[in-house]
């Protein structure tokens, strides 16, 4: 059987050029940078050679990033498993936004491609890419539809999963809202989900998904300057129709915050206009240079 080669990990961020100086700049790049970085780490143990390159792959990916100028870019890491069921070849730039181009992304039962950790009889060979995207079109608003409980190995890793979660919202033709066992909001599936009860703000308990760079970045904005600082960000455990009586916001590095437009069909509560352009106001000021620093 032929080899099988699948995405072990990704990380993806939006990149423009300053509307007056043209100096190539993403918000938090420095934190997708760690994000990543850490990912590969903890996935390529034992792998030597591949993390003594991986310093010098990031610092080429970031001057080939800045050097592309606008656009989506992707830092991989791709993985190569021998005698296994044939796949999709690496090297193509997916999108996972409703809507949008299908992923073609590998997604297998093998039990090695559904843990990125997992060590098998066959070596497992590791390919660091850089794909540079396109900016796809940008939307301000987003409806949200139940995925339920959907298991997959590693939710807090980004990567080996992104084939099925643009399949579900293929599906679903909305974003997928990913529950936990008990029917507890996780996440959407290109999405993290923050919610306003009057002045506090709430997201996900952190277990079972990934660390949103955006929306810590967004916090960050958000309770800057509050008065009761201690009772923002709060986490908080809600079922998807519990949503339904707050303001939600869906965010991610792409489209930065988009207010939830409808859940499961039905409206959402609008948006706090003010507020809401306060924060997109100081997530605006986090535009930095695309510049990397070795750690």
């Amino acid at each position: 059987m032929s080899a099988h080669t699948a995405l072990r990990v990704a990380d993806s961020f939006r990149v423009r050029a300053h509307p007056v100086t043209g100096v190539v700049e993403a918000r938090a790049f420095d934190a997708h940078i760690a994000r990543f970085r850490a990912a590969v780490l903890a996935t390529a143990v034992g792998n030597d050679d591949l993390i003594s390159q991986l310093d010098s792959f990031l610092a080429d990916a970031a001057t080939q990033i800045a050097d592309f100028g606008e656009g989506w870019p992707r830092l991989e890491l791709w993985g190569t498993v021998p005698g296994t069921a044939p796949s999709t070849k690496p090297g193509t730039a997916p999108s996972t936004e409703p809507g949008t181009a299908p992923s073609t992304e590998s997604n297998t039962e093998d039990s090695a491609e559904q843990d990125p950790t997992a060590r098998t009889a066959s070596p497992i060979q590791l390919e660091l890419r850089v794909a540079l995207r396109p900016l796809p079109p940008l939307h301000d608003t987003i409806n949200l539809r139940t995925a339920g409980h959907v298991p997959v190995a590693h939710p807090e890793l980004k990567g080996p999963n992104l084939e099925q979660y643009s399949a579900i919202n293929r599906d679903l033709g909305a974003e997928g809202v990913l529950l936990d066992r008990d029917g507890h909001v996780l996440e959407g599936t290109t999405t993290s989900l923050l919610w306003w009860q009057r002045e506090t703000l709430h997201r996900a308990q952190t277990a079972g998904r990934l660390a949103s760079i955006t929306e810590a970045l967004t916090i960050d904005v958000a309770t800057a300057g509050s008065k009761h600082p201690a009772a923002l960000a709060h986490p908080s455990s809600v079922t998807l129709s519990d949503l339904a009586a707050f303001e939600v916001w869906a965010v991610n590095a792409l489209h930065g915050i988009r207010p939830v437009r409808s859940i499961n069909g039905v409206p959402a509560v609008a948006p706090d206009a003010e507020r809401l352009a306060r924060v997109q106001a100081g997530l605006d000021l986090r535009w930095k240079p695309v510049r990397f620093a070795s750690t």
